[in-house]
């Protein structure tokens, strides 16, 4: 479902807030089917949200390796990798829309202020509001990722 801009930027960041949340809880959820098969990393939930994907590609990039060929494997091998590294990428940007100051002046501009980047800039309530509704957007591919690896699972079981 699209949000759309109504102007507020303070409500954009809550709306990158929460479809970020909605985010991690899909990668968790991708991390326990992967446990399911082989192991992880020791303290996989502690870590940041990008180095769980990567750690999460990793393991998914050796179960594909050492799977049979299927109909449509390496369609979902690629799809897999390129969702992973996404989530990744988009941190950072999160990141920065969530932990930043917003200062307004009195014409109703606002500056997005980060003291630990040493960034300062002028944002707009479509900044926050396209990259809300691209975290949620990117929530759904990553849900499906559910299904990619209860395949994978399938095809891994019946190889070994």
């Amino acid at each position: 479902m699209t949000i759309f801009d109504d102007g507020d930027v303070i409500r954009g960041v809550g709306f990158v807030a929460v479809y970020s949340a909605y985010l991690e809880d899909e990668i968790a959820e991708l991390i326990e089917l992967t446990t399911n098969i082989t192991p992880l990393r020791t303290g996989i939930h502690q870590l940041n949200l990008t180095d769980q994907a990567k750690h999460l590609s990793k393991a998914l990039k050796k179960l594909f390796e050492e799977t049979h060929h299927w109909i449509g494997k390496e369609e979902e091998q690629t799809q897999t990798a390129h969702i992973l590294k996404v989530v990744g990428k988009i941190t950072p940007e999160r990141n920065q829309a969530i932990h930043s100051q917003l200062i307004s002046n009195q014409a109703g501009i606002i500056t997005q202020k980060n003291r630990r980047l040493n960034t300062e800039c002028q944002i707009q309530s479509s900044d926050v509001y396209d990259l809300a509704n691209y975290i949620l957007d990117l929530t759904s591919e990553v849900r499906r990722l559910q299904f990619t690896i209860r395949r994978l699972a399938k095809h891994f079981i019946n190889n070994n």
